[in-house]
């Protein structure tokens, strides 16, 4: 089986950096896809996002 996500996010494990990696995959989470693009690739969120957490 195949897994696909829409966003890999790669961090060192240090404190701050597993705040940015945590703020940045909630960002993504809430991002408003531009209309262009919807309309180009179908996605209207970005769905599927893998954070590195070990």
């Amino acid at each position: 089986m195949s897994v696909h996500y829409n966003a890999f996010i790669s961090y060192r494990h240090a404190e701050v950096d597993s705040r940015v990696a945590s703020e940045v995959q909630h960002r993504l989470e809430h991002f408003h896809v531009p209309a262009a693009i919807r309309k180009k690739t179908g996605m209207g969120k970005i769905e599927r996002i893998f954070r590195d957490k070990e």
